[in-house]
Order: C-alpha cells, then sequence, then structure tokens
C-alpha cells in the first residue's frame, strides 16, 4: 500500500481524526472516483435530495474498505419530500402538506437520521450535523434528541452548521450542563474572503473546544478567473446559474459579499489578485494557497472542498504541505474589506427568485424590473434580480429585526415604497407563513399538529358502544380526511401534518388497528403522519369477561390498567404491534395513577421514549397540582417532559382556565382538550341536541351535558353569532376554543363526512 500525502488532524477537542481536507459531496449526481483520494466525505440530506448520500454509499461500497477506514459526515435539518410530491414542496414543505419534515423537532431528527442511513446504506454516521439553527424548536428537545441519536449508535458525534455564534454556546452549555453528548465541530462559512467568522464564531469555538470546518473555503480562484474576463458576461453567466438552481439564503448571503456587479471588481478583484500574485511566486496554485492560509487558523481542523474535476482534487490535497510564512499572512490580511456578515434565520430556507417577482404587488411597485427580470435577456433585468433576491431577505428582516443584515445599503422600502415596508414583507413573506394557520407547534415543542386533530375514538366495534363506525366505514373516513387535504387547493391541516389521536383502550384495541391499516393503505410515508395514542387502561385478553374491562383485577388481571412500569411498556408495545408501527409520536397518559410513585412512572416514560418507541411524551385529563408534580419531576430529574395536555375544555366547561391552562402556559406546554363540541352539543340547536345516533346511545352525553346545566344559553349565542357569520356553530365554537391560549388544537370525532369537512373548514374562521 501506497504512503498517503493525506494528513489527519484531531476534530476540535474529541478524539475523532479527520483528513486535513475533506471532500464535499454537493457536487455529486455522478459517481466519482475522487473517493480514493480522501477518507472524510461530507454530504447532507438535502444535497440533491438524498441522491448525493446514495451516490457515496454506493461509492464507498464500491472501494470495498472497511467502513472503519471512512469518516461520514451528514446534515440534518432540510426537507426531502416523497418522490412523487410536487417540485415546489421542496422549499415549501408545508404549503404541500410535509410538516414536521424540517427543522430540529425530535420526530424529524429521528425520521432523517434513519432516512439518511438506509440511503448510504450504513449503520452509523460519524458525525449527524444541525444543518441549521432551529428557533422553531426548543434547544433542550433538540440537544436531547441528538444525544439520543448518538445512544442509540445511528451516529458517532455531533456538530452544528451554520449559526450564530450567540446560539452555539447555548446549545454546548445545555449539553455540557446536561451531561448530553457535546458538540465537537462547526461547519460555518469562512475564507480569505469572508473573516467575520474570526470576531464572534472562531473564539467561541475555541472556548468549547469546537473544531472548524469551513464550506467554500477557495472563492478566490474562481473571483479571480472572472476578474479577467468580461464582467458583464460572467455576471450574467452566474446570475442565469442561480436562476436554474435554488440556491439557500446563506449562499445568497455569500453572493450579496462579493458577487453583485457593483463590488465584484472593486471589492474582490484586488483580494484575488493579492492571492494570486503570491500564488505566482510560490509557484503554487491559487486554491493551494487559499486552503494553506486557512489552516493556519485556530481552530480550523479541515475545510471542506467540493469538485467534478480530478486534477483540482489532487491540487488541494496538496495544499496540506504549504506553509504560509508571516509576511505572505499579514499581506493577505492588508488587502481584506471587511463584508456584509452573515446572518441566518429559518423564515426563508429556499428562494424562488422568479417566483417572487409574479406577486402583484412586486409588479405593481416595480415595473421596471419584473419584465426585464422574468425574461433574462437584459443586463439590467439580471441584476435587478439578483438584487431582488437580497431585498426581499431584508424584507423578513424587517418582520424579524435579530436576523437583518447589517452590510445591505439599500432598503426594502427602496423597491416598493416607505410606507409599504412592513405590510409589503408581509405581504411578500405571506406565502412561506401561510402554514402556520394549518399546523401550529405543540407547546413549546418542535413537533407540529394540525390545528384540528382527528379523533378515532369512533372508529372500532360496536360491540364496544353501538355509535361506533367498524373498521370498513372508519377506514374510509380516514382516507377521506386524507384526500380532503390532498385536492383542497388552500391545503386542509389534515393534508399538512395528518394528526390522529387514538387511545388503547378505544374498542379495546381495535381503533388502533383500524387507524394502523388505514395508514399503511394511503401508502404515504410515516413521517407524513402525526399518531397519538394513549396509556393506562386495561385492553384484557379477547376471551376476558366483558367486565373485566372495567375492573381487571376482579379476574386475575393484575398490572392490566395504570402507570407502572410494567403496564406501560407492555400497553407501547401493544399499541405499537396494533398500529402496525415503529413509534408513535405522542403517548399520552390516560389518566393520572394515584398507585403509582410519580418517579416510576416518568422514569419509564423517559425510557420509552429512549428506547425509541416515542418521540414525545403527553399527559391527560387529570387536575392542575397532579401535573404540575408530575412535570416538575421530569424537569428537575433531567427526565423527558410533557409536551401536552389534552383535558376537556369548551365553551360548556371552561373551569380548565382557572387552573390548568395557566398551570400549562407555567411549562410551555399545549392542550389538545378532548370533545371541544361537548359530544355535538355545540354543533346545533337546543333543540335538535338529541338528534344523533350518538347521543341518544353515549353514556358520556348525558353525563358531561345535562338539560338544566345555566351555561346551556351559550348554544343558544353560538347559534346566534353563527347565522349572523354565516357559518357552522361547529366552526364558532373551534374558532373561540382556537384562540384561547394555549390551546394548539382541539380533538374532533364524528361519525359523518360532511360534518368533517364542516370541521376542517374552521380554521378558516379564525
Amino acid at each position: 500500500m501506497e504512503k498517503t500525502q493525506m494528513k489527519y488532524v484531531r476534530l476540535g477537542k474529541s478524539g475523532l481524526k479527520i483528513s486535513r481536507i475533506i471532500l464535499g459531496c454537493m457536487s455529486y449526481d455522478p459517481i466519482g472516483s475522487h473517493l480514493s483520494r480522501s477518507k472524510t466525505f461530507d454530504t447532507a440530506n438535502i444535497h440533491s435530495l438524498g441522491e448525493s448520500e446514495r451516490i457515496l454509499g454506493k461509492s464507498v461500497k464500491g472501494i470495498g474498505a472497511p467502513r472503519s477506514s471512512f469518516v461520514i459526515f451528514t446534515k440534518v435539518y432540510g426537507n426531502i419530500p416523497p418522490e412523487d410530491a410536487p417540485k415546489e414542496a421542496n422549499d415549501n414543505p408545508e404549503e404541500y402538506g410535509y410538516v414536521n419534515y424540517r427543522g430540529l423537532s425530535r420526530k424529524h431528527i429521528f425520521e432523517s437520521i434513519k432516512a439518511s442511513l438506509e440511503r448510504l446504506q450504513m449503520d452509523y454516521v460519524d458525525v449527524l450535523q444541525c444543518h441549521r439553527f432551529d428557533p422553531d424548536a426548543p434547544i433542550e428537545e433538540t440537544m436531547r434528541a441528538l444525544h439520543d441519536v448518538v445512544q442509540a449508535g445511528y451516529a458517532r458525534k455531533l456538530p452544528w452548521s451554520l449559526m450564530h455564534a450567540l446560539s452555539l454556546p447555548c446549545s454546548s452549555d445545555y449539553a455540557i450542563n446536561n451531561n448530553l453528548t457535546p458538540l465537537i465541530s462547526m461547519q460555518n462559512y469562512h475564507s480569505l474572503l469572508y473573516r467575520q467568522e474570526e470576531d464572534e464564531m472562531l473564539p467561541t469555538c475555541r472556548l468549547f473546544g469546537v473544531g472548524t470546518i469551513p464550506w467554500s473555503p477557495s472563492l478566490v480562484e474562481s473571483l479571480a478567473d472572472r476578474a479577467r474576463t468580461d464582467t458583464r458576461r460572467t455576471v450574467r453567466r452566474t446570475i442565469s446559474g442561480l436562476i436554474s438552481f435554488r440556491m439557500t439564503k446563506v449562499q445568497i448571503w455569500s453572493l450579496s459579499i462579493g458577487w453583485l456587479p457593483t463590488r465584484l471588481l472593486a471589492s474582490l478583484s484586488s483580494h484575488a489578485y493579492s492571492v494570486e500574485e503570491i500564488a505566482n511566486k510560490r509557484s503554487i496554485t491559487m486554491t493551494q494557497l487559499s486552503l494553506a492560509w486557512l489552516l493556519t487558523k485556530d481552530p480550523v481542523a479541515a475545510p471542506i472542498v467540493g469538485t467534478t474535476n480530478l486534477s483540482h482534487l489532487e491540487d488541494m490535497i496538496k495544499a496540506v504541505n504549504v506553509k504560509l510564512d508571516d509576511e505572505e499572512i499579514n499581506y493577505l490580511k492588508e488587502k481584506y474589506t471587511p463584508k456584509a456578515k452573515l446572518s441566518l434565520t429559518n423564515d426563508l430556507y429556499s428562494l424562488d427568485f422568479r417566483g417572487w417577482l409574479r406577486y402583484p404587488l412586486v409588479q405593481a411597485r416595480c415595473p421596471r424590473m419584473v419584465p426585464a427580470a422574468l425574461s433574462g435577456d437584459s443586463m439590467a433585468g439580471l441584476n435587478l434580480l439578483l438584487q431582488f433576491a437580497l431585498e426581499y431577505i431584508t424584507a423578513a428582516s424587517v418582520l424579524h429585526p435579530i436576523s437583518r443584515p447589517s452590510g445591505l445599503s439599500r432598503s426594502f422600502a427602496d423597491l416598493i415604497g416607505p410606507s409599504d415596508v412592513r405590510a409589503g414583507a408581509h405581504k411578500l413573506y405571506g406565502k412561506y407563513q401561510s402554514a402556520l394557520t394549518s399546523s401550529v407547534r405543540l407547546g413549546k415543542s418542535g413537533l407540529k399538529v394540525s390545528r384540528i386533530i382527528l379523533g378515532c375514538m369512533s372508529y372500532g366495534k360496536k360491540s364496544w358502544a353501538d355509535w361506533v363506525l367498524e373498521e370498513e366505514e372508519g377506514i374510509r373516513q380516514i382516507k377521506e380526511a386524507y384526500r380532503l387535504g390532498i385536492n383542497d387547493p388552500i391545503g386542509s391541516h389534515l393534508s399538512r401534518s395528518k394528526t390522529f389521536d387514538t387511545a388503547n383502550v378505544y374498542s379495546l384495541g381495535e381503533s388502533e388497528r383500524i387507524l394502523g391499516k388505514a395508514i399503511k393503505e394511503i401508502g404515504a410515508p410515516r413521517s407524513s403522519f402525526v399518531v397519538l395514542t394513549k396509556v393506562y387502561f386495561c385492553v384484557p385478553p379477547e376471551d376476558a369477561p366483558y367486565d373485566a374491562r372495567n375492573d381487571p383485577e376482579d379476574f386475575g388481571y393484575v398490572n392490566y390498567r395504570g402507570l407502572s412500569r410494567k403496564h406501560i411498556f407492555e400497553s407501547i408495545k401493544a399499541s405499537l404491534e396494533r398500529l402496525q408501527m415503529d413509534y408513535v409520536d405522542v403517548l399520552q397518559c390516560h389518566r393520572f395513577d394515584p398507585d403509582t410513585p410519580i418517579e416510576e412512572t416518568m422514569r419509564a416514560l423517559h425510557d420509552v421514549v429512549q428506547a425509541g418507541y416515542v418521540r414525545y411524551i403527553g399527559m391527560s385529563s387529570c387536575y392542575a397540582w397532579q401535573f404540575h408534580m408530575m412535570q416538575n419531576y421530569a424537569i428537575n430529574n433531567n427526565l423527558t417532559p410533557f409536551i401536552s395536555m389534552q383535558n376537556y375544555h369548551s365553551l360548556l366547561y371552561r373551569q380548565e382556565e382557572d387552573e390548568m391552562l395557566p398551570t400549562c402556559r407555567l411549562f410551555g406546554v399545549g392542550t389538545i382538550p378532548w370533545s371541544p363540541l361537548s359530544r355535538g352539543v355545540l354543533s346545533r340547536p337546543r333543540k335538535d341536541r338529541n338528534a344523533t345516533h350518538r347521543a341518544k346511545n353515549d353514556r358520556w352525553f348525558s353525563t358531561l351535558q345535562k338539560e338544566e346545566d345555566p351555561n346551556m344559553v351559550i348554544v343558544d349565542r353560538v347559534e346566534e353569532i353563527a347565522n349572523k357569520r354565516g357559518i357552522t356553530m361547529t366552526q364558532v365554537s373551534l374558532a373561540w376554543l382556537l384562540t384561547q391560549d394555549p390551546v394548539a388544537a382541539p380533538i374532533v370525532g364524528t361519525t359523518n363526512l360532511s360534518h368533517l369537512e364542516d370541521m376542517i373548514s374552521t380554521y378558516i374562521v379564525i
């Protein structure tokens, strides 16, 4: 075996050694032989929508060396919708029903790494990187999920990529203080042409012993090439490439640093020429000089390079042997002019320039710009197209000032008029925010659920309750709920997150079985659905006496009910078998168990999450003081906390607003009320309260709603408002509930498809 010219270095303070030059695989659609030159490779789930990972995995297999010979990096955050999804879903997944397909929620992290491993044909990756910081997911949830990914063996190490320096210590401190897996690296944008990272990010990384692995480190040579050619022709080609490739916001910010025509020669050429000058003196390439300079910076471990040319790769690898003296380093430093600082949020994950320009507001305000930019025929149009992309991000920063770039000389007002700054920003920005009307984060967690959750208590066996729908009709309704969202041009909430609530006790497990079968028959990926189930009640064997379900111990079925560790584990395993799933998104305690110590229950629930059977946990139907005790124990002992409370809350039962809702707000817990229509009483006039089959046969109906209840006058007022608005009583009742903080989503059940459509339309009323 010939001696390698590659050198290796520890990544930060970790024990992991990586190549001094990392090969980035974003460039690969064709299979290349580049892989034999380096043994450290960086890819991402989002690169070519997973194809880059597949190619890398196939190539590694083809080389035939042991898996331990390679160091593989991949990333999590971005969205990879199903193959049959519209192209636009790549950039705006929630608009097309793909909620929880992006970000750093626990649900997405686990589903993303499993999909990456399948494409890579590997059992683990060495480093799983967070591609972006996610302000919508709590740091606690993200860091615990990443830690659990490591504990499960799916990844060995954890780093970050593309974030503010202020976010890194928040994440690292939380991990360190809670004995979780720490971060070992930061993949940031850092080069001779962008050195702002040296102000905040690099010192922060040194403080935590984190190594940096900069992306796009050798832009200088390509810029020098552009400076030597016709600028207009080069910029035209550059921007034309942008139009055909949906650039991330980070890449567009990198363009704002130096690729605008007005800055190209003035700001970059002199620096590029200085690199060329030193390279010529040393008889090395500009690429080698640029990389050699970067390797002198502490704590840079290894730059990530990408190429489609083998000779360029050989050239880059030789950079590890180039040593710069102090005079050369200072000469390069003197030529540097600070640029606009990269500033990242997740409000606009990807940008489609031409799509923006078709907004009526933009066309009305920018008549000079739109025709030329859309046609791409003139230099002015192309320049304005790129400029508008940058100004559009400024529009987002109007709404989110923390992300406003300091280096942009013009404001959004210059394009659409000073009086319309905020209104215009909202209108343009609305396309990316519209999904908020149909999906919502569950409390402070990163999990998004539909604004209206379909309850599956109505599907099961008539032997359990006479009013339920059995398998054939139940599956038809679940499929119809799915279909409603797929075909609805504005997109219903069910298509967006496809959130369903069931319980082990509903029809003694039959509800879970029907839901699982319906989801299988729909054929959409498991990641498209959010499934909630419950644990507490008894589901006795099929041959058990009927009364055993209510009094299991009287018939010898001990430990078949409650929140003991034994029952929790046995119940969730049985639920997963009925659902035909590997995990549920939320496991809820159906009741508080006074016979089991809180310590045992909370540790068992935590361990169920750690085992991968469950992503999150929730509580249902208990007193506020009980919930407070359980949640406090989890928090104080670094266990998995509750993210939801399924309580009884409606216009006719508002006692929850005294104690439970304030408690949930205190803990950042979202509520998902059951029976929000009070068993249908709030959906029809008082005279028709007993009109349905369920109203006549549901024992809970008479228990929850008595005719002599003085609050029944509220039903009349609901009817009055509905008539005035020209909407249904159901929509009024649900819309009211959705205004209550911290209500995330009411759980509705129905045996009538027309009622289902009525409920789905509620979010338009809000």
